[in-house]
């Protein structure tokens, strides 16, 4: 378990540096931006889905699952995916605003 405590700490310091490049040179657009607060994606966006990855890959582990490893593979790219779609919720035009916005279209 020694080798899980170093690659969890190496994780949380690689996250942390890339939460302070992005908010210091992030990228922005019209109306949205990653700089700044923007860049909290990072650490509540990444963040889970590597800990969900290295769960999954440390029970399948110790149940004895000979491919633990592509089942935390697996888990770390739907974390990711995940995280990298939910902005885009920021970027791409919304053609149905009037539907959310309570009137009739």
């Amino acid at each position: 378990m020694g080798v899980v405590a170093v690659l969890a700490a190496g994780t949380g310091l690689i996250l942390s540096l890339l939460t302070s490049l992005l908010a210091s040179q992030g990228p922005a657009g019209d109306s949205w931006s990653l700089r700044g607060n923007g860049a909290l994606i990072v650490p509540f966006g990444l963040g889970p889905a590597l800990i969900a990855a290295g769960w999954t890959a440390i029970v399948a582990h110790f149940r004895a699952q000979p491919r633990w490893t592509v089942l935390g593979a697996a888990a770390r790219l739907v974390g990711l995916g995940l995280a990298i779609v939910s902005p885009l919720a920021l970027v791409v035009p919304c053609h149905h605003a009037g539907m959310f916005a309570g009137t009739s279209s």
